[in-house]
């Protein structure tokens, strides 16, 4: 019989002195990082635009925080997405600032 990986997690965060949002955190920085890299390597490589680039990471942000609630972790997550939510903001707004300032 296989260990439910839930209760794996939270073995493993109590062995370590962690709490499992410490270690999701952990886990979804890396995530991150790697999304990152990829989606900006396809904007290099001209595949993909500004606006399709923060939508996607917008959406991987609320995706982060729809999986890990349905999981039922007992905690706000809405701080594990923040730096894809950020990012995406950012991105979102250096698309569109330039194009005001252009109207202007």
């Amino acid at each position: 019989m296989v260990d439910n990986p839930k209760n794996k997690l939270f073995e493993i965060a109590q062995s370590a002195g962690r709490t499992p949002a410490n270690i999701l955190a952990d886990l979804l920085d890396g995530t991150e990082m790697a999304l990152l890299e990829v989606l900006l390597y396809l904007h290099d490589k001209k595949l993909i635009d500004k606006d399709e680039l923060a939508v996607r990471l917008s959406s991987n942000a609320s995706n982060i925080e729809r999986t890990f609630n349905g999981n039922g972790l007992k905690q706000d997550v809405s701080t594990l997405a923040f730096p894809s939510r950020r990012l995406a903001t950012a991105l979102l707004s250096a698309v569109t600032e330039p194009e005001k300032d252009a109207k202007e």
